[in-house]
């Protein structure tokens, strides 16, 4: 039974760091992110998760901060007040792994070629309360009006207005929202719009780790991330992660759509990660062409990297887990009420945060023991006061309820798009919106199959996608005894090196079939989409390139050899890394 025990131990604060490692790479914030020093925090990341019912909206923004808990601000600006509330990291972290890309090759070897270069497998790459009153009034005049505040989670939140941007600026100063100088002329953009704005910060005695997602519900016709405002505090090349729950796909109006040439892609970068190492090379090879792609955009465009069911998502955060849990009420004693979580929770953030608020650590004591193993520990923890009621409300509050409303939100909406963009700071001219149409599936899990037939004369090689196109890889592991100059294949005049990164550039409008863009025509069809709506774009006719059809003999099908897959975990393995360097530092603190 103790070694039951242990083990169960050791997932709240392993899965808890890793918790914190699923988030710790990424400054996730939205529209903006200042603080008390007048410095506004790095942001090198967004995600967000939109839901779209008719006209309400719900944007479900994932937060990260590392800092001091008085200096943490969060301000974005709305169309409209919205109620406010706080969700779970663990969104995030399960539609990141059930979304992501997967990137899969077959070898189809003849058994002639004596070929174990591939080692015959499939390899698999992971690729509140409304109050408030006026501080002016509208009309002959600069205002700025309170138009709500109250208390969620771990926040106190304000929504104000104001026709005039330095008089809304004073106000936030002046109500510890304190703003950088250049943020003036992004606010300026929101306020000419009329837009609200939502002030968020910490409540007075809450720490940076209560930080959770932050909830807002309003009225609104189409979803929208706000770059203009996030551009005072963002990083070269930001990641931007839009998840979108509704009916049908949704797909970018204002900017344009890329898909990646997957015959740009590395296929073979396994070959670092097949004794231990990271998926890096792969991730680099993706991320690399798709910046590419986003390049010939004209560095407005995003990608769609998963589009389909939302049932994916069917019992991920919410499959009974907690149908029992009143039954902690039944301990009194504290240490058999940690061990006793161990049944019904998986580490977080929240929950050590929430442990170390009522079961303090002891001095001198390690925290990660402390937890995992409460029954080595008995006499400190009699020797600590705790309201274990008030704690098992806390963990109603911040966990439970939050994982089991995020589940109703995918049981409610049919339909998941997952939607990602690497923007450079020069592009964060225009917020982008979203709409959504019907425009077909797309999946996450990419494959390609990778031909060698041999003779007296030599071998013959290719790779071909499913869509039929066949190409030779530019790059061959470095283990293989294969050279170029072996391959017999005749890939006529296709040189992959020279051929652009972006597949298909697509222009969506509301009410209209998507249009093919040539890539010497993006720069006049996104220079048009700064000034008018999309459907009224003026596009060139599209010219389609030929494709790179199936040349010389494949394979039989009986002489393939075809494994099962290898799952990505390494990319875990370096946050792990990042997350327990974290995770030192706030024990140490």
């Amino acid at each position: 039974m103790r070694n039951m025990l242990r083990k169960a131990g050791l997932g709240i604060i392993a899965a808890c760091v890793l918790g914190v490692g699923f988030i710790t790479p990424e400054a996730h914030a939205c529209g903006g992110f200042f603080c008390n020093n007048s410095q506004p925090t790095v942001q090198t990341g967004e995600r967000i998760l939109f839901t779209v019912d008719d006209d309400n909206i719900r944007a479900y923004v994932q937060v990260y901060y590392d800092g001091p808990a008085d200096d943490f601000a969060w301000i974005v600006p709305v169309a409209t007040v919205p109620d406010v509330g706080v969700g779970t990291d663990e969104v995030f972290t399960r539609l990141d792994q059930l979304t992501s890309p997967v990137f899969q090759i077959t070898y189809e070897v003849d058994d002639s070629c004596n070929f174990y270069g591939g080692y015959a497998d499939e390899a698999v790459f992971a690729g509140g309360d409304e109050g408030g009153g006026e501080e002016g009034e509208e009309g002959g005049g600069n205002y700025v009006n309170v138009l709500a505040e109250g208390k969620t989670g771990p926040y106190n939140y304000t929504v104000v207005e104001s026709n005039n941007s330095d008089l809304l600026v004073a106000w936030l100063n002046e109500n510890d929202y304190e703003q950088p100088p250049e943020a003036l002329p992004l606010i300026e953009h929101y306020v000419a719009k009329e837009m609200k704005f939502v002030a968020v910060k910490l409540q007075p005695g809450k720490e940076s780790g209560d930080i959770a997602p932050i909830i807002l519900d309003f009225q609104e016709q189409s979803p929208c991330i706000p770059l203009v405002l996030t551009s005072v505090a963002a990083q070269e090349g930001m990641p931007v992660k839009a998840y979108v729950l509704g009916e049908k796909r949704a797909v970018p109006t204002n900017w344009l759509h890329v898909t990646v040439n997957e015959k740009k892609l590395d296929w073979f970068s396994l070959e670092s990660t097949w004794w231990g190492g990271g998926f890096g090379d792969l991730n680099s090879s993706y991320e690399n062409v798709l910046m590419e792609a986003i390049g010939e955009a004209e560095d407005h465009a995003f990608t769609t990297e998963y589009a389909g069911k939302s049932d994916i998502m069917a019992n991920q955060l919410d499959n009974g887990q907690y149908d029992n849990v009143s039954e902690l009420l039944s301990y009194e004693n504290p240490a058999e009420f940690v061990m006793a979580l161990q049944n019904y929770f998986s580490g977080s953030n929240q929950l050590l945060n929430i442990l170390k608020k009522y079961i303090p650590v002891p001095e001198g004591y390690s925290e990660n023991d402390f937890y995992n193993w409460p029954e080595d520990y008995q006499a400190e923890y009699d020797a600590i006061e705790v309201d274990l009621e008030a704690l098992y409300n806390e963990l109603i509050e911040v966990i439970v309820t939050p994982v089991q409303d995020a589940q109703d939100m995918f049981d409610k909406f049919p339909y998941l798009t997952r939607l990602y963009s690497r923007v450079p700071l020069a592009a964060m001219d225009r917020d982008p919106i979203f709409d959504f149409q019907d425009s077909g599936d797309v999946s996450n899990i990419h494959k390609a199959t990778f031909h060698m037939t041999c003779t007296s004369e030599g071998k013959t090689y290719y790779m071909s996608l499913e869509n039929g196109e066949t190409f030779v890889p530019s790059v061959l592991p470095s283990w293989w005894d294969i050279t170029e100059e072996e391959n017999l294949y005749d890939s006529g005049t296709v040189n992959v090196e020279e051929l652009p990164a972006a597949d298909t550039i697509v222009i969506y409008a509301p009410g209209q079939e998507p249009r093919r863009i040539n890539a010497d025509d993006a720069a006049y069809v996104d220079d048009q989409l700064q000034t008018i709506p999309p459907e009224e774009v003026d596009v060139p006719e599209f010219v389609e390139a030929e494709t790179t059809a199936p040349v010389g003999e494949p394979a039989s099908e009986d002489s393939g050899c075809v494994s099962s897959s290898v799952q990505s975990t390494l990319p875990l393995f370096g946050l792990l890394f990042m997350a327990l360097a974290m995770f030192r530092r706030r024990s140490e603190a």
